[in-house]
């Protein structure tokens, strides 16, 4: 087993939201057919994925594995946060009460292919309000 401290973790992009359901068709579509295929062409990116829940505070979720937690930190990645497409921040937009997270994958099971999500936030109530601020500008 490598060790923890030395080794290059892969990112995770964790995106939760909700969208008013009178602009949920046209969300689907954009991000179905634009939005995670943009995201996955940029170098690093490694898989992107949406879920959606019947119940909780926010009913989607988006996941994309990256390389390593640098991939965010790139010029191609930056340009596509800096200048989305017009049905980009159309959609932008419509999402309510959106939370983005830039994570580190601690650990992980690539022999089996599953369905579970862990997730652990640390930090007191200021950043969790001035994240949850500052991704409303761009996923």
């Amino acid at each position: 087993m490598p060790d923890r401290s030395t080794a290059v973790r892969q990112g995770m992009l964790l995106v939760c939201t909700n969208v008013d359901p009178a602009h949920e068709d046209d969300f689907n579509r954009w991000y179905d057919r634009e939005h995670v295929n943009e995201r996955v062409a940029i170098p690093g990116f490694v898989s992107g994925a949406r879920y959606q829940t019947t119940r909780g505070s926010r009913r989607y979720l988006g996941l994309y594995r990256t390389t390593s937690l640098a991939v965010f930190e790139t010029a191609t990645y930056q340009q596509a946060l800096q200048h989305p497409t017009a049905w980009s921040v159309t959609n932008l937009a419509r999402m309510q009460n959106p939370m983005r997270r830039v994570c580190s994958i601690e650990m992980g099971d690539r022999s089996r292919n599953g369905s579970v999500v862990g997730a652990a936030h640390a930090g007191d109530e200021r950043d969790e309000h001035r994240r949850d601020r500052d991704c409303q500008t761009g996923l």
